[in-house]
Parts: structure tokens; sequence; C-alpha cells
């Protein structure tokens, strides 16, 4: 979040990392963006993902997505 990197633990609590902790699996690309879909009004979460999965060129194909906004709240789930 804005450049920075956050662990979340299986007790609920979030940690700022440095860069020195592993993950067992990561999707990595460098990002390019190939189109770009603009919204301006307030929208829920299930609004949003339904605008999303319309603008995908295939629903059977991996996508990157980088979205920016402010939002109300933010919803992360870890495993222990």
């Amino acid at each position: 979040m804005d450049g920075k990197a956050y662990q979340v633990k299986g007790d609920g609590t979030v940690h700022r990392v440095g860069g020195n902790e592993k993950t067992p699996y990561a999707a990595v690309t460098a990002f390019k963006a190939e189109y770009s879909l603009k919204v301006e009004e307030k929208v829920s979460s299930d609004r949003l993902k339904d605008n999303l999965t319309r603008s995908f060129p295939s629903k059977n194909t991996f996508q990157a997505l980088k979205v920016t906004g402010t939002f109300k709240n933010m919803s992360c789930r870890s495993v222990a």
C-alpha cells in the first residue's frame, strides 16, 4: 500500500515488512497497463468487480489489476 509492503498475521495483526521476509508463493508481474477503466462515482466492491470482470478479454485467463483510490475499509486474509 502506497509503495510499502505489509504482512497480515493469522491473528489479524498487521506489520510493515522491510524486504528480507520470504513468502511461500507469490505471483509477480512487471505491470504495464494495456487497458484503463476510470470509475468516478462511489461504487460497492461487488459493482467494481462486475465492471472489471466485464472488461476482461477472457474469463479463462489470469489478469493483473492495479486499483488506485480512496477506500472506506480494506479486508485482508491470512493463513496461520
